[in-house]
């Protein structure tokens, strides 16, 4: 499940008390799980709403996790663009 391996990733100690956006976790499920990344995506979808789906799935360890910071990053996309993101702090 997709969300397991989010939360191995944002479990590492490394991340602890740090802000992290929905592109960081984005960029690593494509790196180091692509099949799993692939397979939950619906093929029919754009990949912003792929990747709004992906955000949904972090933002339900809200409370558990992490903390939502009302600020906006802007990073790059996958397509290498600056856009605003969703931040959140690693518990």
């Amino acid at each position: 499940m997709l969300q397991d391996l989010i939360i191995e990733f944002l479990s590492r100690s490394e991340f602890k008390g740090r802000i992290i956006d929905a592109h960081t976790v984005i960029d690593y499920l494509i790196r180091f799980h692509t099949d799993e990344y692939l397979a939950f995506h619906n093929g029919n979808k754009q990949t912003s709403s792929f990747h709004s789906r992906i955000s949904k799935e972090i933002a339900d360890l809200e409370g558990r996790l992490l903390e939502r910071v009302k600020e906006e990053s802007i990073s790059k996309d996958i397509r290498g663009n600056y856009v605003p993101c969703a931040c959140w702090i690693v518990l």
